[in-house]
């Protein structure tokens, strides 16, 4: 691993999770500070951290509820939520690499996506991620996961 490519993760304010995927209370970052906000995101397995998946959200706490959701349920297969299910929850982390301020810029919807996927793409050709099953930036609907899980 090319330490000066990853240098950026280690000024992140990492979240942990317990067994089901709830963040830990004793975090500094609680979820309802994150409520509604549009972030880059990125998981990663802590006994392996290789292991990531980089996304992109307009409410990084809706998200993250979904994340959880999908992955405790085994009904998506994902690289990501097939790992998370073989490691658990809480041998994975959370953190922001960027937050997307439409607040400020007054954005619209469309510019908000648009700059999110963006700087999401930022990310994937820096990084690489080795749990993401898209490697462009962008929506995966209509893309067809695995309807069983190995």
């Amino acid at each position: 691993m090319n330490k000066n490519k990853y240098k950026e993760l280690d000024s992140i304010n990492w979240l942990s999770f317990n067994e089901k995927g709830y963040i830990l209370p004793n975090d500094k970052l609680s979820l309802s500070i994150l409520e509604k906000k549009a972030a880059v995101y990125i998981y990663q397995n802590i006994l392996n951290k290789r292991e990531f998946y980089i996304g992109s959200t307009g409410n990084i706490a809706e998200r993250i509820r979904q994340h959880r959701c999908s992955a405790n349920k085994g009904k998506i297969c994902t690289k990501f939520y097939i790992c998370v299910r073989k490691h658990g929850w809480s041998n994975f982390r959370l953190g922001i690499l960027e937050y997307i301020n439409n607040d400020e810029l007054k954005m619209d919807k469309r510019e908000i996506i648009r700059a999110k996927f963006d700087r999401e793409q930022y990310y994937f050709d820096m990084l690489n991620p080795t749990l993401n099953i898209l490697k462009k930036a962008g929506s995966s609907l209509g893309y067809k996961h695995k309807k069983k899980c190995e």
